[in-house]
């Protein structure tokens, strides 16, 4: 999605949610909307692996209504709930969001094997980059971003191109 698009959502989901532009966010807004664009916030962040957690990320429908609906909360309140998570989301979008598990056992699979074929093409790369340990590569796979994750992978086979080249 494209920030323009994602800006017309966000404008489009603000003026819903103003409604008649009252103070206190009450039974007066719609919080039908809010909740829905909260939902669906929650849900593009958990298919993304962005790995956020709190009510914010809430995939539960009721629970965005009723924080919409109580008694004292302000439409400021909403634009400023509603701008975090869009802020958020924008963020991990950027980065592509955290890998899984299985994504991370394929990357340090590979970071395996490009470790071997520096070995046997007598390469001579070192380092956190160049080692045989998978538990260390799944690791710090973990703990990255899916844009990082192949960033690494691809400045491992940049390098080893270079070296099957001839041109260390």
């Amino acid at each position: 999605m494209t920030n323009l698009t994602q800006t017309a959502i966000f404008a489009t989901a603000t003026l819903l949610i103003l409604g008649a532009g009252a103070a206190n966010a009450g039974p007066q807004h719609n919080c039908d909307n809010y909740a829905s664009f909260a939902v669906s916030d929650a849900y593009a962040a958990k298919k993304k692996g962005c790995g956020f957690k709190g009510g914010r990320w809430s995939t539960n429908f009721k629970k965005h209504h009723a924080w919409c609906s109580a008694q004292g909360v302000t439409m400021a309140m909403l634009t400023t709930e509603d701008r975090a998570r869009k802020t958020s989301l924008n963020s991990c979008n950027a980065t592509g969001g955290k890998p899984t598990a299985g994504q991370c056992d394929k990357y340090a699979q590979a970071a395996i094997q490009q470790q071997n074929t520096n070995l046997v093409k007598k390469c001579g790369y070192a380092g956190k980059r160049w080692q045989l340990k998978f538990a260390a590569h799944k690791n710090w796979c973990m703990g990255a971003t899916k844009k990082a994750m192949a960033g690494e992978r691809l400045a491992r086979y940049a390098q080893l191109s270079k070296c099957v080249a001839g041109k260390p």
